[in-house]
């Protein structure tokens, strides 16, 4: 009986059966003739080879398959992922180790424990949803929920099942993948963040766009055509003097409307200007920057290290420098006013870099971001556009340094020249 053991000396019951077929066989042979015997006895020496050589193969594949649970085990127990089988009523039957170091819990904890009792409460209708779409059909079921760890913290994750079906009968169990989604959760809250910052951005450049169409619109009304309108109005004065021949009023009326064209010239240029820098086109990013730091009023001193490039620069990436330089240069007018600035543009092997550091307050960063304000949002999107980097470093007290790092080699599905 199983249970029990075997006496000294005390044959099985297969023992038993093999010695009465041995004593029916001694009864037979003993009427056998000699060279029949002998034959018997090499088949039987050829039979136990037989034997002995199935055996040892026996062993070999014994032993094969040892190693191959082994390798099974290993690969279950420590996957990048966890493993659960779970029966209809929801309870964990078998959970690898990755599973339970997901939960910081150990094994035994969550065989015969229902797999909702480490869901968080506000998943718990999604994970019963996910297991009855599961033994309802023989399909993949997906569904993305929140565990709790054994600190009460929340892990993400992603639940893939399928149900282990029997060759006869309903479904009674399921494999589920639990998949840690922690780095995608994060990175889908950082292109949420991203994309709020450019619709902000976008908004705030429409409006900006606005603002300088209503101020482009009263420059050439209320003050270029009413200059105009005056100019028009000396010129009709000065016809009327030449009629009557006053040669020195005519020269006075005549110098006063040239020095009002040249001022008007001024402004329109300095409009057209403000509106795009043609002397990029001109005389390149170098020479550009040298006229917007000779145009800078923060009432202090300015010192410039601009190092022509070796090669030339991309339209659209001395633009787009340019640009964050003049608003580098307008915040330290507005936020630092006397404070010390330095402009610099030099290349490395890799980068072409553009710093402007002033010795002013400097200011939270984390501040200034929590407002999403259009002039730091502005530079980081354009210089995310020529595929470059800007970096910031500042605290309180202790003023401001702006980097911004732009590849000499830009992706080859990149426009160079693209406009920013």
């Amino acid at each position: 009986m199983p249970g029990k053991k075997q006496k000294w000396g005390q044959k099985s019951g297969l023992g038993c059966k093999a010695e009465s077929a041995l004593r029916v066989g001694r009864s037979e042979i003993s009427k056998m003739a000699v060279h029949d015997v002998q034959a018997l006895v090499n088949e039987l020496q050829v039979h136990q080879i037989e034997l002995e050589m199935q055996n040892e193969e026996l062993r070999h594949a014994q032993l094969d398959l040892a190693s191959a649970v082994e390798r099974y085990t290993d690969l279950y127990e420590f996957a990048p992922v966890g493993y659960a089988t779970v029966d209809k009523r929801g309870l964990i039957i078998k959970a690898n180790l990755t599973l339970a170091g997901m939960l910081s819990r150990a094994r035994e904890e969550l065989n015969d424990s229902s797999i909702l009792r480490f869901v968080d409460n506000a998943s718990a209708n999604e994970c019963c949803a996910h297991l009855q779409a599961l033994f309802a059909s023989d399909k993949k079921d997906v569904c993305e929920l929140n565990l709790k760890t054994k600190r009460g913290a929340l892990r993400p994750v992603r639940l893939e099942g399928i149900v282990e079906r029997p060759a006869t009968g309903p479904a009674e169990r399921c494999r589920i993948a639990v998949i840690d989604i922690s780095d995608l959760v994060a990175t889908r809250g950082q292109l949420q963040q991203a994309n709020e910052e450019l619709r902000h951005l976008t908004t705030s450049l429409l409006a900006v766009q606005e603002e300088e169409r209503r101020r482009l619109a009263y420059e050439l009304h209320d003050d270029f055509g009413q200059r105009i309108v005056a100019l028009e109005m000396e010129a009709s004065h000065l016809a009327s003097l030449l009629l009557k021949r006053k040669v020195a009023e005519c020269r006075e009326v005549l110098d006063y409307i040239r020095e009002r064209i040249r001022r008007l010239a001024g402004d329109i240029r300095n409009a057209s200007h403000r509106l795009h820098p043609s002397i990029l086109e001109d005389f390149g990013l170098v020479a550009a920057l040298q006229n917007l730091v000779g145009e800078f009023n923060g009432n202090g001193p300015v010192r410039m290290n601009l190092d022509e490039p070796s090669r030339s620069v991309p339209a659209g990436i001395a633009l787009a420098l340019f640009r964050i330089a003049q608003e580098a240069l307008q915040n330290v007018a507005k936020h630092a006013t006397g404070a010390q600035v330095c402009v610099s543009l030099h290349e490395t092997d890799l980068d072409l870099v553009l710093t402007v550091e002033d010795s002013g307050p400097g200011f939270n960063l984390e501040e200034i971001r929590a407002r999403t304000g259009l002039g730091l949002l502005s530079m980081r999107e354009r210089a995310r556009q020529i595929s470059g980097y800007l970096r910031i470093k500042t605290d309180p007290g202790s003023g401001t340094l702006l980097t911004v790092r732009i590849p000499r080699e830009l992706p080859t599905n990149r426009d160079p020249l693209r406009r920013v």
